[in-house]
């Protein structure tokens, strides 16, 4: 009887509802010149709306574009009842939209709680989208994950917040690797490798939590896309070292035979060096030879004049010694 009272109740609480509404959006009702019950409440209601931006001739036609149904108690009075259907609601809500999953969850709390005290624990709006303290320190952290430095995660910290926050630093990586727009992937590396530990620390801490299944689970998609990207990017770096090693190589060719070349170069001027300076040690022992002939050959001229020059002074002599005596023996004859 008492779920049949509460149903018979709501009917006739509908009935009255939907006759208040045609009553107050009856254009006639409210510009009666004849008082009349709810009047005044009637025109305040109406100023209100004009006043919020309906459209007065919506207003004129809302008794017929709009039908007001009573928003009826889960379970029919019935506390069991309500708890029953809070948690079936609950189980089924994987299924629900967005909007859904979380009336859903207001329900099942609402019944537990109170509906006053539900905006406490699940409110309309959902407070991970607010800006917070954690929102912030999220984003100094992807900072310093861009820096390559490693972020340690704490388990007093809101987790699905910093995940909301470091998930897109690491889904960027993902698109530049997938799209084949990679410019440096060691810089690529340096910046995944640390943020996709510090969000495997984060959902580490959501292990277990029921309620925090969902973004569990999209933490380790995360992950995973995370890994394939770090094994392309690995792979890259390894070609890109094989490019550099076997660019050292040629280079270090060039380069030795550069200074082979400088050796070489450095031999043939020590050569004409060194036969420049025979040259001028030859040339100079030719003109002291030269000379030394020259001196020689002057000192034999000069020898053999004075010898001539003895020979005649002899011969002079010896003639006039020979006169000398002739004229003696002239003189005693």
């Amino acid at each position: 009887m008492e779920k049949a009272g509460i149903q018979a109740d709501y009917q006739y609480l509908e009935r009255l509802y939907r006759e208040m509404w045609r009553r107050v959006t009856d254009t006639k009702y409210v510009s009666s010149p004849t008082s009349l019950p709810g009047q005044e409440d009637a025109k305040a209601f109406k100023k209100r709306c004009l006043e919020r931006g309906v459209p007065s001739d919506i207003f004129a036609k809302a008794g017929e574009l709009f039908i007001l149904n009573v928003t009826k108690a889960i379970g029919m009075g019935s506390w069991g009842v309500k708890l029953d259907l809070t948690t079936q609601l609950v189980n089924a809500s994987p299924a629900m939209d967005e909007i859904g999953k979380r009336n859903a969850l207001r329900d099942f709390v609402g019944v537990r709680v109170g509906y006053g005290n539900v905006d406490r624990y699940v409110p309309q709006v959902d407070r991970n989208q607010v800006p917070s303290q954690d929102s912030a320190w999220a984003l100094l952290e992807n900072n310093d994950l861009k820096e390559g430095a490693n972020v340690q995660a704490f388990s007093s910290q809101m987790h699905t917040i910093h995940l909301m926050h470091h998930a897109p630093l690491a889904i960027e990586i993902f698109q530049r690797v997938e799209t084949q727009q990679v410019q440096d992937p060691r810089a690529e590396l340096s910046v995944l490798t640390p943020t996709l530990e510090h969000i495997n620390a984060h959902r580490g801490f959501l292990q277990g939590d029921k309620n925090q299944e969902q973004a569990f689970t999209e933490a380790g998609i995360i992950l995973r896309r995370g890994s394939q990207a770090m094994s392309v990017l690995v792979g890259m770096v390894r070609r890109l070292q094989a490019r550099e090693e076997e660019l050292r190589a040629k280079q270090g060719e060039v380069i030795d035979s550069a200074r082979q070349a400088l050796r070489d170069r450095e031999y043939q001027l020590k050569a004409l060096e060194m036969q420049g300076k025979l040259q001028n040690e030859a040339a100079k022992q030719e003109s002291l030879n030269a000379m030394r002939a020259t001196k020689t050959d002057q000192q034999m001229e000069i020898r053999r004049m004075e010898a001539e020059a003895n020979i005649e002074l002899r011969q002079k002599q010896q003639d006039a010694e020979i006169e000398l005596m002739r004229q003696k023996a002239a003189q005693r004859e």
